[in-house]
């Protein structure tokens, strides 16, 4: 008899070609609804994956973390403003194009949202108060006519 623990279930349908793939998936924002259906498996089944094949797991966590980190510095550059120069084409005589620097003013939503997750305990909505108290409470049992049980 076997000492060998067999798989039971279907095969998988993981190949180890799926890392780069999925990256690439997560390098464009997929999350994981639309990654699994990329690979026509329930979010379940990558979930599985993740846990089984640890190259699979590692391509997702660092590829969602370029992404993440492009879209914090985007946040970052709306909350706080930034300039930028862009090429003008425009109609004259001379048929010129032009530089212009372009400036956007800080966008106050981007900035809320940006402190609120950065700095919850200053700026989140609802803030948590501590409000106990150590509170000695002395009954005097003869003014409610009550016998104090000495036993």
């Amino acid at each position: 008899m076997s000492t060998e623990k067999q798989e039971q279930g279907r095969p998988t349908k993981y190949k180890k070609e799926f890392d780069a793939q999925a990256a690439k998936l997560c390098k464009k924002g997929f999350i994981d609804v639309e990654i699994a259906d990329f690979f026509d498996v329930a979010v379940s089944t990558l979930h599985l994956w993740k846990t089984k094949h640890p190259t699979f797991s590692d391509s997702l966590k660092e590829s969602k973390r370029f992404s993440d980190d492009a879209v914090e510095m985007a946040l970052y550059d709306r909350a706080i403003g930034y300039e930028y120069e862009e090429v003008k084409e425009e109609q004259s005589e001379q048929g010129m194009k032009r530089t212009v620097t372009i400036k956007r003013i800080q966008d106050n939503t981007a900035a809320i949202f940006w402190l609120k997750n950065r700095r919850p305990e200053q700026w989140r909505d609802k803030i948590e108060h501590d409000n106990t108290q150590d509170i000695h409470i002395t009954i005097d049992h003869e003014a409610f006519g009550i016998k104090k049980d000495d036993s």
